[in-house]
């Protein structure tokens, strides 16, 4: 089984020092995949030069397109309208830092197949995965390098703009019933500036407070699959975002 159409999706904010090798790399990688693709830039509202460059890019490598917001949406935000305003079979995202080893990507993509998966996760914090990465941002962060087949569906429940949107898709998915995997990746930190210890410490505070918000919504969800169950209708409408409220 071959995939007709994927989307590659880079969020960027402040990345202008190292997007260009982020997507010379990964575009060579779907090159030899050998499968149709867009490598989607997100520009998420950049104060430095992210967005000339990824403008750049676009004019030199066929397969990449840029969206820009003029202000920054946030992570989440930025990667929602992006696959909801472009249709493919499969949508990936990867964090411009690259900071998971890309020769994990495939290997995500042969499990999707394999197993006719709706979801797969390269997660850094799986049994048999390597991290490199300081103590203090290693025990309060979670992040995924994920293929999802199924996103139209999901997508419209999801109300996080931050970095908690990876999780709260993942949790949705898991409450609705999709099928699912989770594949031990290497992860390295990435050399850049150092996040002060307020800011990181307010990360965590704000991290917490939305996986308490996913929690609830999920039991929402959850609690809307059980009436749906025993009446007979369709689990729910995705278009319905009152269910995730």
């Amino acid at each position: 089984m071959t995939f007709p159409s994927c989307l590659v999706t880079l969020p960027a904010r402040n990345e202008g020092g190292r997007l260009a090798t982020a997507v010379e790399r990964v575009d060579g990688l779907l090159q030899e995949m050998g499968y149709p693709y867009t490598l989607l830039i997100a520009e998420d509202g950049s104060t430095d030069n992210t967005f000339k460059v990824a403008q750049g890019l676009a004019s030199t490598f066929p397969n990449v397109q840029v969206i820009h917001h003029d202000t920054k949406l946030g992570r989440g935000r930025a990667l929602r309208n992006a696959w909801l305003s472009n249709s493919a079979d499969v949508y990936v995202f990867m964090d411009a830092d690259l900071a998971t080893d890309l020769s994990f990507f495939p290997k995500l993509v042969d499990l999707m197949q394999a197993n006719a998966l709706d979801f797969v996760t390269g997660s850094r914090y799986s049994f048999g995965s390597k991290l490199e990465r300081p103590m203090l941002r290693k025990t309060f962060s979670i992040g995924y390098n994920s293929v999802i087949r199924t996103v139209k569906e999901v997508l419209p429940l999801t109300h996080e703009n931050g970095w908690a949107w990876d999780t709260e898709v993942i949790v949705y998915m898991a409450t609705m019933g999709y099928k699912m995997a989770e594949l031990p990746v290497d992860w390295k930190e990435m050399k850049g500036e150092r996040t002060p210890l307020k800011r990181l410490i307010n990360d965590i505070i704000d991290n917490g407070s939305a996986f308490l918000r996913i929690l609830v919504r999920s039991q929402r969800l959850r609690r809307m699959g059980k009436i749906a169950s025993k009446t007979g209708s369709v689990w729910m409408d995705p278009s319905d975002t009152n269910l995730a409220r």
